[in-house]
């Protein structure tokens, strides 16, 4: 991901964005012409944008549509990549036509084997000593 600014276009006027908004966490296009996309004309109209190789430094979670004037239908959402489908058939002048953000979380962390070893033994020995002093009570009481 390269940094403020546009990264690259198609078209020769649609240009894209990895790293837009406030936190750097945004995807968007945007059109120096007078076409939103590659405006066909047809509603019907696809094109698949596939972001791949996305490296946030946790996993990613989520793609949120926040601006599309055309339906857009996310088809798939790994950890390191999103593909979703634009639908065609809106013209407008330019400036921004889509905006995505990428959503991320943390994954849990899991204990390692060695900390659930140690876990059952401290119950263990707590059973232990529990069992202990419930035999030196009932000594104490005859």
């Amino acid at each position: 991901m390269v940094g403020a600014g546009s990264d690259g276009n198609f078209f020769g006027s649609q240009f894209f964005d990895f790293n837009a908004g406030a936190n750097g966490d945004h995807f968007t296009l945007t059109s120096t012409g007078t076409y939103v996309g590659y405006y066909s004309g047809n509603p019907s109209d696809t094109l698949t944008f596939t972001l791949f190789n996305l490296n946030f430094g946790v996993p990613l979670t989520g793609f949120s549509v926040v601006q599309s004037p055309s339906p857009v239908t996310i088809d798939s959402i790994t950890a390191t990549s999103v593909t979703f489908t634009y639908h065609e058939g809106i013209s407008f002048g330019p400036g921004l036509y889509f905006d995505g953000q990428f959503l991320t979380g943390s994954v849990s962390a899991v204990p390692e084997p060695s900390t659930w070893a140690m876990m059952m033994l401290g119950f263990a020995g707590v059973g232990f000593f529990a069992y202990r002093r419930k035999d030196k009570l009932a000594l104490g009481a005859s």
